[in-house]
């Protein structure tokens, strides 16, 4: 009797495999003599069940049965606290809902022992459910579930497995995205403050421990479930507070909730400027598979590396197999519409490189996914956003998404898949990715191989070549191609189709298509507001609302007037409203004036941006019945040096008989208040009776003015310091008139 080759790997496999990451924490003697251990231990539990060979010439040979094959155990999973709980340890906890979950007898108490490879009972998984919920918050829907760990220890950290998954996909459900059954805790999250890293959440001793190295941690002040989204949020050293927010999204890749919006803020709520930045470590995972490469644009990564935000693609996918993939995850890197931006620094390492250093790793480009001293791959990576000054009261978002990704797969002898977003506005001016997958699956090399692309007339290729000569492709070889593609503005709305066809000299051709739905553009919704502002002013308040889904930015508003309705030299005619979320209203307004007597006017302003098409409002502004004085302001010289004296007139054009209260208002820092002066034939006592003054303004109560043909009032100024500054006239508050002067510094000073 012998032992076989295929079973004594899996014996050995299993004895190493669940201490690999202990191994580095002991010394020599100490390995050698745990191995020796586990290696006796796990013979004598096995040899009942190793397949016995007969080694007499009538025997051939003989496949193992799949039963008899010891369990490998989950690679991190032996790194979690000891519990007494042993279906804790058991992976088929995900296979229960909320709700069943939820209904679990309270009295329930673990089973003594669990059978290796026995297929677990549904009480089983009840029990490692309800510790699940014991330890950690849970939100899920019938695509994904995310998982953040209650702490404290640990506190903060998440996992994302699927529930369902993809509908179209059975091999995918109940699976992991991102590591952490049962409990998540090797995923976690850097805030960079004035050049220290702070890990954010609880503290985490089995990552400190493994590092040999002290971690700066925060203090987490809360932690709930709302809004469908989970939330904690965690306070540093010199006042800044970070909230980790986890929701679920709809994929722009498939138009489901399969994805998870990672969104993070950092406020400043110190009186004081700090340099902030922001990591993110994401311990990927796909399933049981620890080792699929990642794909960004052209390339398949399988070892370290790092890229710059220039470099950098809109998404990255992983899976294991083309033809028939156990489960494809995707992360967006960039959505602007949804304020999803590429951040600085991309770093696809292994897991132990990553989880040893909270900011800055020892970069080695092209070192393996295997973890240093281990055995096996794990894959990893880290989304870092550069350090820059936050201001007091301040905020910076740091969004990312992950979750499940959009393939459209055709089997065949050179297996295709291909994906792009499932949808884009038709306004839209955004470049977006395409990337086309092939396998040779066949049973012989392809040759004079050519891969295109075919677009509708909607689109037109701005980024790679429509026909790829790839030549030969070696049987079990995969070639990933990209494309950008752009609308043509031929588009309007509705479903179009992009199609990647294959071509072999040797092997059958292939082609696959993928659908993207045009959308029409977002739909602004404004209003506007006039209010007189006196006889001469109005202000002209305009409403904006996005009513839509999309975050909209760069939105450009202008405004136009009938001829005798003009913009005063202090305002603009343009202005824009950098971004706008869903449901957010903004307001803008202008000051218009007029110096002529008004019929019906009209006021209309124009929104647009690169996604809205052009919406314009209009405003009719009627004469009202008020006197009105028509004024003269004016300055004994426009420019004046520094420490000179300038005198401000005020001339009334025409009479009534309202009285009402005049001011100038003025800049206290740059001009000193002297005195009013009037012409010979007021009676100053009287208007001496009603001055008074402030700090910024003087001010004459109930006047009555006369048409003169002098100025009714002068005020005097000292300069006492440079720059422009405006002086400016009122009626009741409101403003008639309004002069702009410069001051120069004082020749020879």
């Amino acid at each position: 009797m012998t032992l076989t080759k295929f079973n004594l790997y899996h014996v050995c496999r299993s004895i190493i495999q669940p201490v690999s990451r202990w191994l580095h924490l002991i010394n020599s003697a100490q390995k050698a003599r745990l191995l020796l251990i586990l290696f006796l231990f796990n013979f004598s539990a096995l040899k009942a069940e190793l397949v016995i060979i007969d080694t007499t010439p009538s025997s051939t040979s003989l496949t193992a049965p799949s039963s008899v094959l010891p369990p490998v155990i989950e690679k991190k999973d032996i790194m979690e606290e000891p519990s007494t709980d042993a279906s804790l340890d058991i992976p088929n906890h995900q296979h229960l809902s909320l709700a069943e979950i939820s209904s679990i007898n309270s009295q329930m108490t673990p089973s003594p022992s669990i059978e290796t490879g026995a297929s677990f009972s549904t009480k089983n998984r009840q029990l490692a459910s309800k510790k699940l919920l014991k330890k950690a918050v849970v939100l899920e829907n019938e695509f994904i579930r995310i998982v953040v760990n209650k702490g404290p220890i640990d506190e903060g950290r998440f996992a994302i497995e699927t529930t369902l998954g993809d509908p179209e996909n059975n091999d995918d459900d109940y699976q992991s995205l991102i590591f952490g059954k049962p409990i998540p805790w090797t995923s976690y999250s850097t805030v960079f403050i004035d050049d220290a890293p702070y890990v954010f959440g609880g503290k985490n001793k089995k990552i400190q421990k493994r590092s040999g190295s002290h971690f700066n941690y925060g203090k987490v002040i809360s932690q709930q479930k709302i809004e469908n989204a989970i939330e904690t949020v965690s306070s540093f050293d010199s006042n800044i507070e970070a909230k980790q927010r986890l929701s679920f999204f709809r994929n722009p890749s498939t138009k489901i909730k399969d994805t998870t919006l990672i969104h993070y803020t950092i406020t400043n709520n110190d009186s004081v400027t700090h340099n902030v930045g922001f990591r993110i470590l994401l311990d990927t995972k796909l399933g049981q598979n620890d080792a699929a490469p990642f794909r960004m644009g052209p390339h398949a990564i399988d070892s370290e590396i790092q890229f710059q935000s220039s470099d950098l693609q809109d998404f990255w996918q992983t899976f294991d197999d083309l033809v028939s993939p156990n489960i494809i995850a995707q992360g967006t890197l960039n959505l602007p519409e949804e304020g999803i931006f590429t951040p600085d620094q991309i770093t696809l390492a292994n897991w132990g490189t990553l989880v040893d250093h909270p900011w800055e790793i020892p970069y080695e480009k092209g070192r393996s996914f295997v973890r240093e001293g281990e055995f096996e791959h794990d894959t990893s990576l880290t989304l870092l956003w550069k350090p820059k000054p936050l201001g007091p009261g301040a905020s910076f978002d740091y969004k990312t998404l992950y979750g499940l990704g959009g393939l459209s797969l055709q089997p065949g002898e050179l297996s295709l898949g291909l994906t792009a977003p499932a949808e884009l506005i038709s306004t839209s001016k955004k470049e977006i990715l395409v990337i086309g997958y092939i396998l040779n699956s066949g049973g012989f090399d392809s040759k004079n191989t050519t891969i295109s692309l075919v677009a509708d007339t909607s689109f037109k290729i701005v980024e790679g070549e429509q026909t790829i000569n790839i030549g030969k492709l070696e049987v079990g070889d995969t070639y990933q191609s990209s494309w950008k593609i752009a609308l043509t503005g031929r588009n309007g709305s509705g479903t179009k189709k992009i199609t990647m066809v294959v071509t072999s000299t040797t092997l059958e051709g292939n082609q696959t298509s993928r659908q993207i739905e045009l959308l029409p553009p977002p739909q602004l919704t404004s209003s506007i507001m006039v209010e007189p502002k006196g006889n001469t002013y109005f202000s002209v308040n305009y409403i904006l609302k996005n009513p839509t889904r999309f975050i909209l930015s760069s939105i450009k508003n202008s405004i136009t007037t009938s001829k005798k309705l003009v913009l005063p030299w202090f305002e603009l005619n343009h202005k824009t409203i950098n971004n706008l979320q869903p449901g957010e209203t903004k307001k803008l307004n202008w000051i218009i004036k007029t110096n002529q007597a008004l019929s019906t006017e009209k006021v209309s302003i124009r929104s647009v941006s690169d996604m809205t098409l052009p919406i314009v409002k209009q405003r009719y502004i009627k004469p009202t019945n008020d006197p009105v004085i028509n004024w003269k302001m004016s300055v004994t010289d426009p420019i004046i040096q520094n420490k000179s004296l300038i005198s401000v007139s005020l001339t009334p054009l025409n009479s009534t008989s309202a009285t009402a209260t005049y001011s100038i208002d003025y800049d206290p820092t740059k001009l000193q208040f002297l005195r009013l002066s009037l012409p010979v034939n007021e009676t100053m006592d009287d208007i001496l009776r009603n001055v008074s003054h402030t700090t910024h303004s003087v001010s004459i109560k109930n006047q009555l003015i006369n048409k003169s043909s002098t100025s009714w009032i002068t005020g005097h100024f000292r300069a006492i310091d440079t720059g422009n500054v405006p002086l400016t006239f009122k009626k009741n508050d409101s403003v008639e008139s309004e002069i702009l002067i410069k001051i120069i510094p004082l020749k020879g000073s």
